[in-house]
């Protein structure tokens, strides 16, 4: 299992939610699954689900994800002040 060090990051909480459409289309885009994604990134397709949704986010995926789709990591994953790594 591949675990990262981070702060877990509750986004339902401080209502920063993931641009799920972004992240799908762009996904769409590149032609890759989420299980394609985490490959990609060394994470579990779980993983991935639950970042695309907003939940049990840690910072490293979220730059891994963004890194991978190619874009800014605060384009699909807006931040509040407690996001910052």
């Amino acid at each position: 299992m591949n675990y990262e060090f981070g702060i877990l990051l509750s986004m339902s909480s401080n209502g920063n939610k993931p641009q799920t459409k972004k992240i799908k289309h762009l996904m769409v885009d590149l032609e890759i699954t989420q299980g394609t994604l985490a490959r990609k990134i060394g994470v579990s397709s779980r993983r991935v689900c639950h970042a695309i949704n907003g939940t049990r986010v840690v910072w490293p995926l979220r730059k891994k994800i963004a890194a991978a789709l190619g874009v800014a990591v605060e384009e699909i994953f807006p931040m509040g002040d407690q996001d910052a790594p």
